[in-house]
This record gives C-alpha cells, sequence and structure tokens, in this order.
C-alpha cells in the first residue's frame, strides 16, 4: 500500500510539473471568509472609506466621525464634497429637542443645515468646524451655558475657515471673551441682536470684513463702533428701529465719510431726504443704493435734486404702499430701478432724459395694482433707452401697444390686463406682428417679448 502511495504522489508532482494535473485555486470567496474574523473598517485604505462615507447622510456621517480619530479625517472629504456649500444654522436652543432620535438632528435643504440639537450642534462643530465656510447663530439669552460652550466650539474650530457669519438675537455678552480674530471673514451680520463693546471692534476680530449688516439691532452699547475707517468695507446695510440705543443719523454720516469706497448701501427707517442731501457728497463710488422708507423717513421731503454719479441699480421699497409722489435724485449712469409702492407720476422729472435700461414697478401685496398716475405714454417717452419694463399695473391694449412701440430699444414688456377676453384681443393684433411674442406669465400677467426691434399697429 506504502508503494502505491508513494507512487501516487510522484504521479501527482510530475503533473503539476508538466501542466497535465491542475490546482485548485483560492476563491475571493474563500479568503473573505478566512478573514472576514480578523478584517475591521480601518484596516481599509482611505479611498475606500471616502468611497463609502460619501453614501452617508450627515447625523450618519457625523456619528462615524465622532466614532475614531482615523475615520474623522476620512470622513472630510465626503463632507466637503455634500456640505461645505451649505449655510449651517444654529437654531436657538430653547427651541431644539433633547428627545429626537440622531436621524432628526438636521434638517437639510438646497442652501441651508439647519441643527436642531446641542449635541449634534457641538459635534459637528468638533469635527467640521474647521471646514465651515458660512455659519448662522441665534442665541437664547435663557441657557447661558449653552451659549458660552458654543462659542467656545466656534472659537477653536471655525475661526481659520469662516468666510460668512450670522449672528442672530445676541446678548451683550455674546463673544465677549473673543481671543483671536476671524482671520478670514468677509461678511459680518446682525439681527435683533444687542451688542457689547468687545465684538463691535469690527477692524480687530474681522479685519477682512467687505459686507457688514445690522438688521433691527435695538441697542448697540457703543453706538460709534461704525464710525471709524474699515478699509475693506464695501457693502452696507442698516435696517434699523431708530430707537434712542440704536444708531442715530450721526453716527451713520461719519461712518459713510471715514468710508466713501462703498459700493453697495441699504438704509432703512428714520432717515428723510435731510440726509440723503448730506449723505450724498461721501457716497459718489456708490454703485447700489437701496431704501427702504417707512411714514417717518420720507426721503421725497426736500426741494433740491440730490445727485449719485456712479449709481447703477437703485431699489426703493415703501413699507406702507404707498404712492412715491417725487424721486428726488438724479444720476449720470443709472441702468435699473425697482420700486415697490402704491405708485409713482408719470411726469416725475426723476425720468427725464434717462439712461435707464431696466424698470420694474410692483405693489407690495401680489393682489394690489401699482398706479401710474398720469399718462403711460409719457413714460414711456422719457426713457428711449428702454430694454426691459415689468409693471404689475393696468393697461389697455391700446396703451401696451403704444408703449410698446414708443421704446424702441424694448425687448421685455410685461404688465396685467383688467379681462380675459382682453388678452384674446392683444394676442390676435400682436401675432400679426411677428417680432413680438405674447404670453401670460400669472394670472392675467402678460409678457410681451421682442424678437426684432420695432412694432407697428
Amino acid at each position: 500500500m506504502s508503494d502505491q502511495n508513494a507512487e501516487s504522489n510522484q504521479e501527482r508532482r510530475q503533473g503539476l510539473i508538466d501542466g497535465s494535473e491542475k490546482v485548485k485555486r483560492s476563491t475571493p470567496d474563500d479568503v473573505a471568509d478566512k478573514e472576514t474574523s480578523t478584517k475591521k473598517i480601518t484596516d481599509l485604505n482611505s479611498y475606500c472609506l471616502e468611497h463609502i462615507f460619501n453614501y452617508l447622510e450627515l447625523p450618519d456621517l457625523v456619528n462615524v466621525a465622532d466614532s475614531n480619530s482615523k475615520l474623522r479625517s476620512d470622513c472630510e472629504l465626503p463632507f466637503i464634497r455634500n456640505y461645505r456649500s451649505k449655510k449651517v444654522q444654529m437654531m436657538r436652543y430653547g427651541g431644539w429637542s433633547t428627545h429626537l432620535t440622531y436621524s432628526n438632528w438636521f434638517r437639510i435643504d438646497t442652501s441651508t443645515i439647519s441643527i436642531r440639537n446641542m449635541i449634534a450642534c457641538l459635534k459637528l462643530l468638533r469635527h467640521f468646524g474647521h471646514l465651515l465656510t458660512n455659519l448662522s447663530i441665534n442665541f437664547d439669552e435663557s441657557m447661558p451655558a449653552h451659549c458660552a460652550e458654543v462659542e467656545r466650539y466656534i472659537h477653536d474650530n471655525c475661526a481659520e475657515s469662516l468666510v460668512e457669519i450670522d449672528f442672530g438675537y445676541a446678548q451683550q455678552s455674546t463673544f465677549s471673551t473673543i481671543k483671536k480674530p476671524f482671520s478670514k471673514i468677509e461678511k459680518v451680520s446682525f439681527s435683533d441682536s444687542e451688542l457689547g463693546k468687545e465684538i463691535c471692534e469690527f477692524n480687530k476680530w474681522f479685519p477682512n470684513m467687505r459686507h457688514l449688516h445690522f438688521n433691527m439691532c435695538d441697542t448697540i452699547a457703543d453706538l460709534r463702533c461704525i464710525e471709524k475707517p474699515i478699509p475693506n468695507l464695501k457693502h452696507l446695510e442698516l435696517h434699523i428701529n431708530g430707537c434712542d440705543k440704536g444708531f442715530q443719523k450721526l453716527n451713520v454720516l461719519e461712518c459713510l465719510r471715514l468710508n466713501q469706497n462703498l459700493q453697495i448701501f441699504a438704509l432703512s427707517n428714520s432717515f428723510d431726504g435731510t440726509f440723503f442731501e448730506l449723505a450724498s457728497r461721501y457716497l459718489q463710488n456708490l454703485q447700489h443704493l437701496q431704501i427702504n422708507t417707512s411714514q417717518e423717513s420720507y426721503f421725497h421731503n426736500v426741494d433740491s435734486r440730490i445727485r449719485f454719479e456712479n449709481v447703477k441699480f437703485l431699489f426703493i421699497v415703501s413699507s406702507r404702499n404707498e404712492i412715491i409722489p417725487k424721486i428726488p435724485f438724479t444720476y449720470g449712469r443709472l441702468e435699473m430701478f425697482n420700486i415697490i409702492a402704491g405708485g409713482i407720476q408719470s411726469n416725475d422729472e426723476f425720468f427725464r432724459n434717462h439712461s435707464l435700461k431696466k424698470l420694474k414697478l410692483a405693489a407690495r401685496y401680489y393682489s394690489q395694482s401699482f398706479e401710474i398716475i398720469g399718462e403711460k405714454l409719457q413714460l414711456a417717452k422719457a426713457l428711449p433707452q428702454l430694454t426691459e419694463f415689468s409693471a404689475t399695473s393696468v393697461f389697455s391694449v391700446d396703451e401696451a401697444i403704444a408703449f410698446a412701440n414708443e421704446c424702441p430699444m424694448l425687448k421685455l414688456f410685461e404688465f396685467k390686463l383688467s379681462t380675459q377676453s382682453e388678452y384674446d384681443d392683444l394676442e390676435s393684433r400682436f401675432t400679426r406682428h411677428s417680432e413680438w411674442n405674447a404670453s401670460i406669465k400669472h394670472p392675467l400677467i402678460i409678457q410681451l417679448q421682442r424678437c426684432t426691434l420695432h412694432l407697428d399697429e
């Protein structure tokens, strides 16, 4: 028997040498079965891990990053790909629910990540704070310990990455322990906040700030905080209540005097025509002006004409949807004018000899019509370079055709009609001319688009 076995083994060896007997090789499944008990996720290379983590929802990605330092670094690229472009919004702490499961910690849409849980907030800041670029914080004065904890995490993890920051409901103690500047931040916003002296040291803490925005800030510890040259400031928005503890006209005028390189300026409440007469001398480099008027801040209560030489875009909003009796401004380069109000005068000197190319007139509420007092054709005659005109104003068919004929450069014309039968009449008259296409944009809002120039009746 031993001789037979020896002979059999010799034949097998010879078969392996000359290829007559094939070797049975291990399959991938065999190898996997042997290695399953020893292979760990941390044994995978970074490329594999990043590919896997790319399919995780944000709550899972945060929890993976929190579980292991190696995995945390491999979570960064998936976070950058899927979430870095979004604004992170921390909701008021009092509104956060501690009983939510981790899958409900975040509410995500196309542009925003809203955080609904304190633990989730701190985890996100700890592991991905150095990747965040846009952060909105809604403070809750009833939970000072939470406020302090969030502030510390922001200081430690976000100071070198943030480009925009929005403070909501900030108190005078907010960021009072700030220790190092946010070197990359370009936009700083305060909404419904009371500001302490420390955070208002803008040049110190936000040295590259280009955009400063105050919205309904009632109490500011240092009203002169904007009375300083801010080297990179190009965009200033002041939407305030006009109370005694908020910015006053003299504060704003001094700010404008010291920052004459402003390109965008938006202002609302308690600023009248006299203010703009004084401010205009400091705003000759301005390109975009927005004015929100209220009953107490009529900017048209002056007899003189106020000139803004380089403004290209003007936006006026009447909070009470009132008719604007006069627009006391003149411009050298104005190209676009949007107004939300009850109406205007068609013979307003503002519209004479104008370079205006785009004009949009709208009422504050969709159900209302914007009133053009006087002849609509007079407005068209004053604006020969107009290329786009949009108004929630009621035109008759004859008025619409006359207006279109009077503006040889007009390409887009939007207006209201009173009835469906008028649209049928309009369409039948316009379709005879191949240069215009008529359509209904909204109920009885008509859009005419010009394909070639000039329309004969």
